[in-house]
């Protein structure tokens, strides 16, 4: 698409603030098991940082500059910089990253 006036964006959303959650259906990330939707809710609204309108002000203002990747939060911009340092490992430290994030946040509520 380099040569047309199309121009494409892609957005890497970390945890914004939906009802995605509070709708959906959960696996726990330590167990594997189905979750409790309230309580994954829970945990979710706690540690989401971004609310939609303010992911919505970012990916705008990537589109008017042109940014080929949109990063959405500090979670995203987190796991972004793991995914580039270390490619051939990333899936096997985002289990162990998330587990730790949820315990962190549950000790919290």
């Amino acid at each position: 698409m380099r040569d047309t006036n199309v121009k494409l964006v892609t957005v890497h959303p970390g945890s914004v603030k939906t009802n995605i959650v509070n709708n959906g259906r959960h696996l726990n990330a330590i167990t594997g098991n189905v979750a409790d939707v309230a309580k994954t809710a829970d945990i979710f609204n706690h540690s989401a940082a971004t609310t939609s309108g303010k992911a919505a002000a970012v990916i705008i203002h990537g589109m008017r500059k042109f940014k080929a990747r949109v990063l959405i939060g500090s979670d995203a911009k987190l796991l972004d910089v793991i995914q580039r340092i270390f490619p051939s490992c990333y899936n096997r430290l985002l289990v162990p990253l998330m587990s730790a994030g949820i315990r962190m946040v549950l000790k919290r509520i």
